[in-house]
């Protein structure tokens, strides 16, 4: 048996569901999406994408559709409910560059420096 004598259903087309049907496609399988929604759009709600999620992504072709299209927010904050108090601070943006993406664009080998660590923000009074 080959691969093209395999026929995968990929039931949703939300982007876990493209990026499998994508990839097994580049490897020679035969795939067909299933979506219940008659148009693939935007829902409102935006997604983060990890560094590890990006490495799947820029290997797929579409290292150039996220910078584009993609936000990249300074900071990640954990708040407390009751006041907004911010309880934990983690680096993004730059920091995750930095520590993720190779001088060379590769996303996927080690890469030298340390991930960001995560900052406890100063209480306030």
């Amino acid at each position: 048996m080959t691969q093209n004598d395999v026929s995968i259903a990929i039931v949703g087309a939300g982007i876990g569901g493209l990026t499998a049907a994508l990839s097994l496609h580049r490897a020679g399988f035969d795939v067909h999406v299933y979506e219940q929604a008659s148009t693939v759009s935007e829902v409102g709600a935006g997604i983060q994408v990890s560094p590890n999620a990006s490495r799947i992504l820029h290997g797929l072709g579409l290292a150039d559709d996220l910078a584009e299209m993609g936000v990249r927010p300074l900071a990640w904050h954990q708040r407390r409910w009751q006041d907004g108090r911010t309880l934990v601070r983690a680096p993004l943006g730059d920091a995750v560059v930095e520590a993720f993406i190779q001088p060379s664009g590769r996303t996927d080998e080690p890469s030298p420096s340390r991930p960001p660590r995560m900052a406890k923000s100063p209480s306030r009074p």
